[in-house]
């Protein structure tokens, strides 16, 4: 590993200016194939071949984002598990090769057979008429979506002025969007405000020291022109600048999930009209779908998490994610019941990015619930641990 060190330090020694670099980040350019060892862990490792590293090492986009740009993350980190960083829109096409075996890799998924296609139409959810009794134990639920800009570099890529450039872009079109909404930047942000934030995992922070964002060149300059946009109850919370230019959260803790659902599309279609009405576009691709730094994001770019609490009277509650696998879902236990509380905690989660819509990932969700609901009725049969 230390010969993998020293030649790394090397190739950071000898690379030629790059108009991206700040004082504490450099972009390196590599001339051979990076001798990466059996420490490194991401997939990139694994994919990067002879041929392909031949194949791309001189190109470029029109921004100027080379492949050596792109596949930084893999080779100094050797920890990370994916390992590139898109610098903007053209990467996935240019190195369509990797985009498309990366994408299939990480979302387990075939981008030309499991389509992308996006639908954020509220009124089309099919609600049962007594759904609302049935979500008493929904607690809160939460839409996330991250977007990206198509005329500008994403965040590995951009210019401390064109970072700038985002953030008065957006920030006026949230604030023309959120009637309520407050923009804050990250550097002048009250510590009780970033508590409060914190506690729904709703506060924008600086990357850890090995994320993808410290390593690609996505948190340079932090925390200049990074932000967010808030509405005064905390239900809607927007970044802007962090891993991607925009995240959008829609956040209400309630069991009305087709409610928060709309608001998310209604967030979700002023802000994109918005967007567009100022001649700039969500970066998005007929493959790929909406475009983000790390592959892991793209495609819907969007999830869905929902927070139960289920009354399973300390009964064998282990094979609950079970009933929700068939609907392409996540269930996972926060917190067992006790001797004191019956109650467990559960997160319901959509993460699929490609072959379902918003659309059918909500209804997916209000689909699972009826089947915990039920399943956790059947408990009731079972005797006590």
């Amino acid at each position: 590993m230390q010969e993998f060190f020293t030649w790394e330090e090397n190739v950071a020694a000898h690379s030629p200016y790059d108009r991206k670099n700040t004082p504490n980040f450099k972009f390196r350019q590599y001339n051979e194939l990076p001798p990466m060892t059996t420490r490194h862990l991401s997939i990139l490792r694994s994919l990067l071949k002879p041929q392909t590293f031949m194949e791309y090492k001189d190109e470029r986009t029109s921004f100027n984002f080379t492949f050596s740009n792109y596949i930084q993350p893999a080779v100094t980190c050797p920890p990370l598990r994916i390992g590139v960083a898109n610098g903007d829109k053209e990467c996935y096409l240019l190195f369509h090769k990797i985009s498309v075996d990366m994408i299939k890799t990480v979302h387990g998924l075939d981008p030309h057979v499991h389509r992308f296609h996006s639908q954020l139409s509220p009124d089309s959810i099919a609600v049962p008429a007594n759904f609302s009794q049935v979500a008493q134990v929904v607690k809160s639920t939460h839409f996330r979506a991250c977007r990206n800009l198509s005329e500008f570099p994403f965040m590995a890529g951009v210019s401390r002025e064109e970072r700038a450039s985002i953030e008065q872009l957006l920030r006026n079109a949230l604030l023309e969007c959120v009637q309520d909404g407050v923009y804050e930047k990250i550097s002048s942000m009250d510590p009780i405000d970033e508590e409060i934030l914190l506690t729904d995992d709703l506060l924008l922070q600086e990357p850890a020291k090995n994320s993808l964002l410290q390593v690609s060149g996505a948190a340079r300059d932090w925390p200049e022109n990074r932000g967010i946009l808030r509405n005064t109850d905390n239900s809607i919370v927007c970044w802007l600048n962090g891993e991607d230019h925009l995240k959008l959260n829609v956040l209400e803790k309630h069991h009305d999930v087709p409610s928060t659902f709309r608001r998310f599309c209604e967030l979700h279609t002023a802000v994109k009209h918005k967007v567009e009405a100022s001649g700039k576009h969500f970066a998005t691709d007929e493959l790929f779908g909406y475009l983000s730094t790390c592959p892991s994001n793209a495609g819907l770019g969007f999830t869905c998490q929902v927070v139960l609490e289920l009354e399973t009277g300390r009964r064998q509650s282990d094979s609950l994610p079970q009933c929700v696998t068939s609907l392409n879902l996540i269930l996972r236990r926060e917190r067992r019941a006790t001797e004191t509380s019956e109650l467990e905690r559960w997160v319901l989660e959509h993460k699929r990015a490609y072959g379902v819509s918003e659309n059918e990932a909500v209804q997916n969700i209000i689909e699972a619930i009826y089947e915990i609901v039920q399943t956790v009725a059947n408990l009731e049969e079972l005797p006590s641990r």
